[in-house]
């Protein structure tokens, strides 16, 4: 299980990081979108996603599938992130 210290209250999964770049790729003529963006992903710690991550993924699906919940496979792979690093997923 990965540990987060006080100074890194806040970081993103690569997978987020992933959509971030999908998303301004989709708008190329937004250049301070860009400009923004990468100062966000320059300044903020992302997260590897690895086999830790995978299992739990794996897991999380399979339990809520049982239970009749689903999620967007990205939400999903980013949830399981959350729960490997014992972090506080926030999302709108």
């Amino acid at each position: 299980m990965l540990s987060l210290g006080v100074e890194e209250a806040a970081c993103l999964s690569v997978i987020t990081e992933a959509e971030i770049r999908y998303c301004r790729a989709k708008r190329p003529e937004a250049v301070a979108l860009r400009e923004q963006m990468e100062w966000l992903l320059a300044a903020i710690r992302i997260l590897p996603w690895g086999r830790n991550e995978a299992r739990i993924y794996g897991e999380l699906r399979s339990r809520l599938e049982v239970e009749g919940k689903t999620l967007g496979t990205m939400d999903m792979q980013i949830a399981a992130h959350a729960v490997a690093a014992d972090a506080v997923l926030v999302t709108e």
